[in-house]
C-alpha cells in the first residue's frame, strides 16, 4: 500500500510540475496574428477540444478578453478564452474539452497538437 501511494504522490508532482513548466510557457509565447489565433481555434474544434459552433465565441473572447490579465494576445490568452467558452458545456463534454485543451496546447508533456 504504501508503494502504491508513493508512486501516485510521484506521479502527481510530476504531472503538476509538466503544468507549471508549460503555463509559464504559454504565457510568453505571442500568437503571430489573427490568423495565426483563428486557425488554432479552428484547429481545436478539429480535434474536439470545442463545438464548431464555438469558433466565432472563442475569438471574440480572445480579442476582447472577460479578464483584463488575459488582454496580451498569448497562447495562455487563447486557452483562457477556450476555458470561458467551454463553462457552458455539460460537465461529460467539458471532460472531453480539457482533456483535447490539454493535448492541444502540450499541458500533458508532450508536444502541443494545436501547434503540429
Amino acid at each position: 500500500m504504501y508503494d502504491l501511494v508513493n508512486r501516485a504522490v510521484e506521479t502527481l508532482e510530476n504531472e503538476f510540475l509538466i503544468l507549471e513548466d508549460v503555463a509559464g510557457e504559454l504565457k510568453t509565447k505571442y500568437l503571430e496574428s489573427d490568423d495565426e489565433a483563428r486557425s488554432r481555434i479552428v484547429r481545436a474544434a478539429e480535434i474536439g477540444a470545442i463545438n464548431s459552433s464555438d469558433i466565432v465565441p472563442v475569438y471574440r473572447e480572445f480579442k476582447n478578453p472577460s479578464h483584463e490579465a488575459f488582454l496580451e494576445p498569448t497562447r495562455w490568452s487563447l486557452l483562457n478564452a477556450f476555458t470561458e467558452t467551454i463553462k457552458k458545456y455539460t460537465p461529460q463534454r467539458v471532460d472531453v474539452s480539457y482533456a483535447a485543451l490539454n493535448r492541444g496546447f502540450g499541458l500533458d508533456g508532450n508536444r502541443p497538437e494545436l501547434w503540429n
